[in-house]
Order: C-alpha cells, then structure tokens, then sequence
C-alpha cells in the first residue's frame, strides 16, 4: 500500500533538533505512528539508512 522506498530503516530527526533516532518499519505509517510518537507536534522528517 504505502510501502517505504529504500528499505526498512530509516534515520529520523524531528523538527528543530538535530538529534537522530532511527525507525523501522514497513509501511508510511509505521513510520508516522513511531516518529509521530517520538516527536509530537513538532513535525518530523526521516531518510532510507544506505
């Protein structure tokens, strides 16, 4: 369905910190519930590990 492009794991920072957690998952929304969690409303952003 919403499958993440460029595998599992992802490096993850929220908005406004530098601070890299990494998250893995399948599907955007596995993402979005786990960084989500982590970084409340402060909006978050993550890129595939290589």
């Amino acid at each position: 369905m919403n499958e993440l492009k460029g595998g599992v794991t992802q490096n993850c920072h929220c908005g406004g910190s530098t601070t890299v957690f990494q998250v893995k998952g399948t599907t955007y929304e596995d993402l979005e519930r786990t960084a989500g969690r982590e970084c409340g409303t402060a909006g978050w952003a993550c890129t595939p590990v290589k």
